[in-house]
């Protein structure tokens, strides 16, 4: 760190399970919807700026290449999905069809800032808002052109921008 200016690599992994109405039973985990595994890596600037000798407030960006871990999948009308109805009525099955795309691999630019506190000269606390802009959105498409419900046919489109907005409290120690 140099008159409050700090650069270098940040690693990060996250993870949020996708919940549709009409989401397939993962084969692997037997749910109704699809985790996806994101992991992040890049370089990092922070600028520091004290406003009181031990308190302050900090800016950064981050450059990361993400990686998606799952698959592009064609929905072939085989899911075993179905409709709950109330009081115990029978399920209504629901055939689906279509496709998920995936970008394997995007780009994110995420400004953070956030204010801080030194309990001492190797440790911090922070609480800090990040926004994460995708450059290569969307990073996920479900795309059901079928539908089957009940002897009707309907679709419908799902984006997710890998767009996103995060607050972090955190406790940092230096070595």
């Amino acid at each position: 760190m140099d008159n409050g200016l700090s650069y270098g690599f940040e690693w990060e992994y996250y993870r949020f399970d996708l919940y549709l109405t009409y989401t397939p039973l993962d084969p692997e985990r037997n749910l109704g919807g699809s985790r996806f595994d994101y992991f992040a890596f890049g370089p990092k600037v922070q600028k520091d700026i004290f406003i009181l000798p031990k308190a302050g407030v900090s800016f950064s960006t981050v450059l990361h290449l993400t990686y998606n871990s799952e698959n592009d999948y064609e929905f072939m009308g085989g899911e075993l999905q179905a409709i709950q109805l109330p009081n115990g009525q029978p399920r209504i099955p629901v055939k689906l069809y279509g496709q998920r795309s995936i970008e394997e691999f995007t780009i994110l630019i995420k400004p953070e800032v956030g204010v801080f506190y030194d309990l001492s000269s190797k440790s911090r606390i922070t609480l800090s808002a990040r926004w994460g802009l995708d450059l290569r959105e969307p990073s996920i498409v479900i795309d059901l052109n079928r539908i089957e419900v009940d002897g009707a046919t309907y679709q419908n489109k799902y984006f997710y921008s890998g767009n996103y907005f995060s607050t972090l409290l955190g406790y940092r120690h230096s070595f």
